[in-house]
């Protein structure tokens, strides 16, 4: 029942307009026929389900049917690559027996005359027909190269074994770990992760990943480490840290251990030291004596003259806290005036206490009221946007939102599709520019088969460099000239060590690897900033906790240590707050005497009221019964007055009751003198 007002519905206007814009839309309501999607590089569709794929589909496909059709098409080129090299086989084979069988009468008539065999161009010798010729290996105890004849032919072949005295090549690669001499780099080793097992392994190099990580967690140590000690501890630019220096109790300290006693000792002395001290106050008297027991008594009484910050009127209170009228039915203060029941105007806002506000003028600022009028246009145009977006939208077919059907008469052509996922399990959306790049990549896989024999023969010559040396002397480089940001070491054993790693520098801009000494170091050095007997064993890599006492407790961290001083301060304020307690408790009552005092008086003023004044008859009883109300009590009284009979002399009597104190009692007599 709020009202609301125009930077309200201005605000609903915009979100109306922010959701128009937010839709999926068809580029014309009418027929349908083409959606353009408005992402400033393309928009990504998702969750797209696996569309009918043949002849007659308008069906959308996502990105896991695209990455099958480019399995097929890579498992086709390859196909397609192998009967290649088949034909071309086959071409040749039958191109050499016609030649063969068109040449066979010369060659019968050429191997009749014989022939020359000869070695490396030169130890010729004539063979003619039917000599023997001798073909084999020098040694025939070298088991590297061995020559066997089957039939007519002879085969060499080379062992898969081999035993060399030595090997010369520019590069050299062991399952998937490559050294190649032109870059000077090794590649291919898998251990990335580092744990504490790694430091306790020999000859086993580490990666650059790994020597990242302990980079990483040395800074990351530091920094918190002087963060948390404060005290203008900071690390240096050479990687060590100069330590804090507390100022306590009038001295200095230079780690936490000290400071910490220096602050026990300082808390113990002020709370030796500490008194409160009691006075008198602006209407109180307090008397001090000392109980059976030794303890000090405060004895707290009125002043004889009170100065009081209330002002009662009837039902009308004033004080500080403002005026209520009648039990607080109508209240008006610093927050406002509030009225039980009624219209409120308080600094929360304006409560109409579910009363109709009218005569309302329209708004025109942000922060203006609306009327009903203003309201009903709103509403109406949201409604009307609401029908031309439901018009105009992209809507799933039902509730399940497993289906669109896009309603252009001849279908719908989705624009500025964003190149959606290609990869198995994929329900993206791709686009037309990613089935050309199928179709590009089925016209280079020819041209890169093609050129696969040439990159195999470039690494067997040791042309594709991995681990280089400019110099002699100079920097070992890995893989400067390839892709790639990650170097793994790892064997088929498991992960390596790297060893001989020179100190890194350690600096907030550093990229070098740091060793196993600097960070036992930068264990060391946190050990003698926590003090306290902390320690650290570089065998075990654990440290040992500090011991801090602390009053009469012991802590085993700087946080439980801190967290005793400050419960040490609390019990001091305890102490001072229950004697603020006590005083608390004796002004309440002295308020409650007051409060007291005042309602007695109000009732004798009441009582006093009540007694009315019996008539004036000669020789007759009269009586006379009065009711009476002051400041918030209320009396009866009854008065009896006998006159003599000759009317010069009266006696009266009378009683009343009053809401507060006992009953009040009077008598008087009256007569005339002459």
């Amino acid at each position: 029942k709020d009202a609301v007002n125009k930077g309200q519905l201005d605000a609903l206007a915009a979100q109306q307009a922010e959701n128009d814009n937010a839709a999926v839309k068809y580029d014309d309501a009418t027929v349908k026929d083409k959606v353009t999607l408005a992402g400033a590089g393309g928009t990504t569709l998702t969750n797209v389900k696996a569309g009918d794929v043949s002849a007659t589909s308008t069906d959308a496909v996502n990105g896991s049917q695209l990455f099958t059709t480019n399995q097929k098409v890579d498992e086709n080129t390859t196909n397609i690559a192998t009967n290649t090299s088949n034909i071309s086989k086959n071409t040749g084979d039958i191109s050499t027996l016609n030649t063969t069988v068109t040449n066979q009468g010369n060659e019968i008539t050429t191997l009749k005359g014989g022939f020359n065999l000869q070695t490396n161009g030169s130890n010729s010798g004539a063979i003619k027909a039917g000599d023997t010729v001798d073909i084999g290996v020098v040694d025939p105890a070298d088991t590297n190269i061995t020559a066997t004849k089957t039939g007519n032919n002879v085969a060499f072949a080379l062992s898969q074994n081999l035993n060399l005295t030595s090997v010369t090549t520019n590069q050299l690669q062991v399952g998937s770990v490559v050294v190649d001499k032109s870059t000077n780099t090794i590649t291919g080793l898998s251990n990335k992760d580092l744990n504490g097992s790694d430091f306790a392994t020999q000859g086993r190099a580490a990666t650059e990943e790994q020597l990242k990580v302990v980079e990483n967690q040395v800074v990351t140590t530091q920094t918190s480490l002087v963060n948390s000690l404060g005290g203008g501890a900071k690390v240096n630019a050479d990687g060590t840290i100069t330590g804090p220096t507390y100022n306590v109790a009038q001295s200095t300290q230079s780690n936490v251990g000290d400071a910490l006693d220096a602050l026990d000792k300082a808390i113990g002395s002020a709370a030796t030291t500490s008194k409160t001290t009691v006075s008198n106050g602006e209407n109180i008297v307090v008397n001090k004596s000392k109980n059976a027991d030794g303890s000090d008594n405060y004895e707290v009484s009125t002043a004889k003259d009170l100065t009081v910050d209330s002002i009662k009127a009837g039902d009308t209170v004033l004080n500080n806290a403002g005026v209520s009228i009648g039990n607080n039915t109508v209240v008006l203060n610093n927050t406002g005036l509030i009225i039980a029941g009624g219209p409120s105007v308080t600094t929360q806002g304006i409560d109409a206490g579910n009363k109709q506000i009218t005569n309302v003028a329209a708004g025109t600022n942000a922060t203006d009221a609306v009327n009903k009028g203003q309201l009903d246009s709103a509403i109406s145009n949201v409604n009307n946007n609401v029908n031309e977006l439901a018009n105009n939208a992209v809507k799933y077919d039902d509730a399940s939102k497993d289906k669109i059907t896009l309603g252009g008469a001849d279908g719908t052509t989705i624009t500025n599709v964003k190149d959606g996922k290609v990869e198995q399990n994929s329900k993206d959306a791709v686009n037309g520019g990613q089935l050309w790049n199928v179709q590009e990549q089925v016209n280079q896989n020819t041209s890169d088969i093609s050129n696969i024999q040439t990159n195999i023969n470039n690494i067997n010559d040791g042309k594709s460099g991995l681990v280089q040396q400019q110099t002699p002397t100079g920097d070992i480089t890995i893989g400067k000239d390839t892709g790639g940001t990650t170097v793994n070491v790892a064997g088929k054993d498991g992960d390596r060590v790297v060893t001989g790693v020179k100190d890194g520098a350690i600096s907030a801009t550093s990229k070098d690897a740091v060793n196993g000494s600097q960070l036992n170091a930068t264990n060391n050095k946190v050990v003698e900033f926590l003090g306290g007997g902390a320690g650290y064993d570089n065998i075990t890599n654990s440290f040992t906790n500090p011991t801090y006492t602390v009053g009469d407790t012991t802590h085993n961290n700087v946080g439980g240590a801190i967290d005793a001083l400050n419960k040490a301060d609390q019990a001091l304020d305890s102490k001072i707050d229950n004697v603020s307690n006590r005083l608390e408790q004796a002004f309440y009552s002295t308020n409650q005497r007051i409060d007291n005092v005042e309602k007695r008086a109000n009732a004798g003023i009441a009582a006093a009221m009540a007694l009315e004044a019996a008539p004036y008859i000669a020789g007759k009883y009269t009586y006379a019964a009065g009711a009476s109300y002051h400041g918030g009590e209320n009396a009866v009284g009854v008065t009896l007055r006998k006159t003599a009979d000759n009317g010069r002399w009266s006696i009266t009597g009378g009683v009343a009751a009053a809401s507060q104190g006992d009953p009040s009692v009077r008598i008087g007599i009256s007569g005339v003198i002459d």
